[in-house]
């Protein structure tokens, strides 16, 4: 995935939306039950504090919500399904 983005820019994955509903900081690690919803997985990044790797994560739901329009993704872990269904 993160070749793929590097090399062609963001790709389009599916994701539970069910545990981000209510999503404002930090690195969501929690796991999702299927696939309801796309996103957008823009980049990737290392949480110098947790030492966690996370997807950088655009939503369709504006900038209200999340972070500005973002969510972050704990990579690896195939939290909320991210990692399972993308293009």
């Amino acid at each position: 995935m993160a070749a793929e983005i590097a090399a062609n820019g963001p790709i389009s994955c599916g994701i539970d939306a069910g545990p981000i509903l209510n999503y404002t900081t930090g690195i969501v690690s929690d796991a999702g039950e299927g696939v309801d919803h796309v996103v957008s997985i823009t980049g990737w990044n290392k949480d110098a504090a947790s030492g966690k790797e996370y997807w950088i994560v655009r939503n369709s739901w504006g900038e209200y919500w999340g972070d500005m329009g973002y969510i972050y993704v704990e990579k690896g872990n195939n939290a909320l399904h991210l990692e399972e269904e993308c293009a």
